[in-house]
């Protein structure tokens, strides 16, 4: 079962300037919401054992979950601020190996890759 969310902005809104780790959507791995979830989950686990982000731990863990287009993407992809990669298993609705999300670290928005961050 999965029930219909809004779907994640493209880009972060520049205001946001919480230190919050940015999970981004892989545009070629569409998937269901809760499969969505999970995957930003398992990112998320993957980041807290980060000890670098201690203070994002002990901040509760806030979040942005962008759902970038493919250049957007890659650009986070190649941003240098990963902090979890997911690849899934392939159990259920992708390909085994598919990467789903990407978490980058804590940051302002201001702080993400031009392409991330929407103008205005």
């Amino acid at each position: 079962m999965s029930t219909a969310l809004e779907p994640p902005p493209a880009a972060a809104d520049p205001a946001d300037d919480r230190d919050a780790v940015t999970y981004l959507l892989n545009p070629a791995a569409p998937m269901s919401s809760g499969k969505s979830i999970a995957q930003i989950a398992h990112a998320a686990v993957m980041a807290g054992d980060d000890r670098a982000l201690g203070a994002w731990v002990a901040a509760s863990c806030p979040a942005r979950v962008l759902a970038p287009g493919p250049a957007g993407f890659a650009v986070g992809v190649r941003a240098g601020l990963r902090v979890a990669c997911v690849q899934d298993a392939g159990l259920t609705e992708v390909a085994p190996g598919t990467m789903t999300v990407v978490a980058l670290g804590a940051s302002p928005a201001r702080d993400l890759p031009a392409g991330l961050v929407a103008s205005g």
